[in-house]
């Protein structure tokens, strides 16, 4: 075989191969940055990813809301309130948990008030209810901030949109 015959055809079987495992190359627009991206994660669609430090001011302002056992009668605002304003304008990932944390512990606040006055005028029958209100609240606090770990969206569950 000639020798020019030899080059073109394994030029040709080359650019077959390579075409081959062209669709397994990204392209490089295509490729995403691990720190602002994450597939299948709330925030994929536009193209952010939030980092260590987000996520943990995140998770912090749901867990905030344990401070209604120091603070009793208004912790629960209190704690994801300052987290949530002295770290709002740094990423809209904590701006928007921090939003969800409040709207949250804003209702179930409300939540725990009807249920008392319920227990109370009641004379008792009912005194079971702000037990369930609190089971139902801790549980999400600790779901929601496992999701702001994650950095996944939250959705509270049981909450009124007071902050949008």
């Amino acid at each position: 075989m000639p020798e020019d015959f030899k080059q073109d055809n394994f030029r040709q079987r080359q650019e077959t191969d390579d075409d081959k495992f062209k669709s397994d190359i990204p392209d490089p627009e295509e490729v995403y940055n691990p720190k602002y991206h994450k597939k299948n994660s709330g925030y994929d669609n536009i193209g952010i990813y939030p980092d260590n430090e987000e996520r943990n001011m995140s998770m912090l302002t749901h867990l905030a809301g344990f401070a209604m056992y120091i603070f009793p009668a208004a912790g629960n605002i209190i704690g994801p309130l300052l987290v949530w304003l002295s770290q709002k304008d740094k990423s809209e990932f904590i701006n928007q948990h921090g939003k969800a944390a409040l709207n949250f512990q804003i209702s179930f606040t409300i939540y725990y008030t009807i249920t008392a006055l319920l227990a109370l005028f009641s004379f008792g029958i009912l005194f079971f209810l702000p037990g369930i209100v609190w089971i139902f609240h801790t549980i999400y606090m600790i779901l929601m901030a496992i999701k702001a770990k994650n950095g996944e969206e939250t959705s509270c569950p049981f909450s009124f949109p007071f902050l949008k």
